[in-house]
């Protein structure tokens, strides 16, 4: 038996972003932190000046943290509390997430050294 909750449990491999390291999501030449990606979904952060509804479907693009540059489409699938989640149309390569997971593990690790050894 699994040590996690059936409601808890991911469809898919997912990378939560600390806030300092968030990929920016441009929509309509909007800018919006990213708090999480999947293979299949994006959830942001929301802002006070726009409202996304359920069942809008929406288009931009994300600067990962390690460099790259996707283009995304999908459907607003919810709001909650402060982040919107997109389910995706087409869903991000496994390899492109796997190469961000680990660009963000090595220079993350190495920040943290730093300001440790520095202090």
């Amino acid at each position: 038996m699994s040590p996690i909750p059936e409601q808890n449990r991911r469809q898919h491999y997912r990378i939560v972003y600390p806030s300092v390291l968030a990929p920016r999501l441009i929509l309509n030449a909007l800018v919006f932190a990213v708090v999480d990606i999947s293979e299949w979904g994006v959830r942001f952060k929301k802002s006070d000046y726009f409202v996304f509804r359920p069942g809008v479907e929406v288009e931009g693009d994300i600067t990962l943290f390690g460099g790259e540059k996707i283009h995304i489409s999908g459907t607003i699938f919810r709001g909650q509390n402060d982040d919107v989640v997109i389910a995706l149309d087409r869903k991000i390569p496994f390899s492109v997430i796997l190469s961000e997971q680990t660009q963000l593990r090595k220079n993350y690790y190495l920040q943290i050294e730093i300001g440790e050894s520095s202090g």
